[in-house]
């Protein structure tokens, strides 16, 4: 460990981890700093942008889950252009709605409750992906999460619900 070079992968407070570069030479430069660095600015910056993409595209997802609880489109058409602009096909489709609950904590001060509620949102969207699913992921309210399926026909709908369950 000695020889090792280390540098953490970070930004904005939050830490992902550390890059390093194990030894292959008798003795490090600083440009195998520079390097090792630099790597790790760039690992975080991936991190950072894909976090962001995927809380944008839960923010969209949301606000379609909302709209068709809502009633606030103008016809059925509208909801189907919608969603498949998001990437999911809902024409002849089955749609599964579902709401994901979990256990409230009132002891955690609001912005800790805000994090869990996304990394809820994270868990929920990666058990889809996981599956192979496609469906809207969105977050309702703190410890409430909306989702609907997109099952390719009524055959395959509970195999997909119990696959998707079983991910979360």
């Amino acid at each position: 460990i000695e020889d090792w070079l280390i540098t953490p992968v970070s930004a904005r407070g939050q830490s992902w981890g550390r890059l390093i570069l194990l030894p292959h030479l008798p003795t490090w430069s600083s440009d195998h700093m520079t390097i090792l660095e630099q790597g790790a600015t760039t690992l975080a910056l991936y991190l950072l942008i894909e976090r962001d993409q995927r809380l944008l595209e839960n923010q969209t997802h949301r606000t379609l889950i909302t709209d068709i609880i809502n009633h606030r489109y103008f016809s059925p058409e509208e909801i189907h252009t919608r969603a498949h602009a998001l990437g999911i096909p809902t024409r002849r489709r089955i749609l599964v709605p579902m709401i994901i609950s979990s256990e409230q904590d009132a002891t955690l001060p609001e912005i800790a409750r805000h994090v869990r509620a996304r990394e809820q949102m994270t868990t929920v969207s990666s058990a889809l992906a996981d599956a192979g699913v496609t469906g809207l992921v969105g977050l309702l309210e703190p410890y409430r999460i909306g989702v609907v399926l997109s099952a390719a026909s009524e055959r395959v709908t509970p195999h997909l619900i119990e696959v998707v369950a079983r991910g979360i």
